[in-house]
């Protein structure tokens, strides 16, 4: 065959569309996942931790009316968007696997936040760290349960208000 090549038309064909099928299956292999499992492991790895369940839409509910937050705060809070908050709680997206022990973290911050506003009532507490990341509304509601908790009735402005410098 002139030109040097001896392999037939055919077999040209056949190994180009081998090529093909190869670099397809290579391209539409499953995706790697390139996470920092410090900041979030893969589904897979949640469930193996026995992190398994999904939070239902009512148990979502819930556990945001019991942080006392907006769905912007909470979308805030969890880096991401507020119409995405929004889906999970009507249920037109699923809930991943990790937002259960994040809320838990916010929680755990409430909680924090409201033994030591319980401890310097009537006075104000710096939270500031805090009430950057959960918003203003979060800070009321931490003070409003704090004089809840120790039975306070007297007047909250001063636990509210910041001191003047």
């Amino acid at each position: 065959m002139p030109g040097g090549f001896s392999m037939p038309l055919k077999g040209v064909i056949n190994m180009l569309v081998d090529d093909r099928i190869r670099l397809r299956r290579r391209v539409m292999s499953p995706r790697l996942m390139f996470v920092d499992t410090k900041l979030r492991p893969s589904p897979n790895e949640f469930r193996a931790q026995g992190n398994g369940e999904r939070m239902n839409t009512v148990e979502f509910r819930a556990r945001t009316e019991q942080l006392g937050m907006p769905f912007e705060n909470v979308a805030r809070a969890l880096c991401k968007n507020p119409s995405t908050i929004r889906d999970w709680a009507s249920g037109k997206k699923p809930i991943p696997y990790d937002i259960k022990s994040k809320l838990a973290a916010i929680r755990n911050d409430t909680n924090d936040a409201i033994e030591k506003v319980k401890a310097a009532l009537p006075n104000y507490v710096d939270l500031s760290d805090l009430e950057r990341k959960y918003g203003s509304r979060w800070r009321r509601v931490v003070t409003v349960r704090a004089a809840d908790a120790v039975g306070y009735t007297g007047d909250l402005t001063q636990a509210l208000t910041p001191p003047e410098k």
